[in-house]
């Protein structure tokens, strides 16, 4: 099911490598779903992961705006990095992703 739409990824990198991403994601579909979370993941551009995080549970209704912040441990590295959202049912099931590239425009 892929009911996200009009996603949007911030992300922020402090000069140490460690980030900030600042989120916002669109339920196109007329239903209201009681339990979803976000899944945000930052990879180098050869698919290593640096860091995975869950955001959590909560609800949304059709046709709302999700907004929300996540930061991890992990370090990204200086220059192209990948960030990627997903959107799961409490249950499990993907109701939609996006991704994209961000700069990392710190020292090595």
């Amino acid at each position: 099911m892929d009911v996200v739409t009009r996603v949007e990824m911030n992300m922020f990198v402090d000069e140490d490598g460690s980030w900030t991403a600042a989120w916002a994601w669109t339920n196109w579909a007329g239903d209201s779903f009681p339990g979803v979370y976000e899944d945000i993941l930052v990879e180098d551009l050869n698919g290593l992961i640096i860091d995975r995080v869950k955001a959590p549970l909560h609800s949304v209704d059709g046709g709302q705006t999700c907004l929300g912040n996540s930061s991890g441990p992990g370090k990204v590295k200086p220059g192209t990095n990948v960030w990627r959202l997903k959107v799961f049912k409490e249950d499990g099931e993907l109701l939609g992703e996006d991704g994209g590239r961000f700069e990392a425009m710190i020292s090595g």
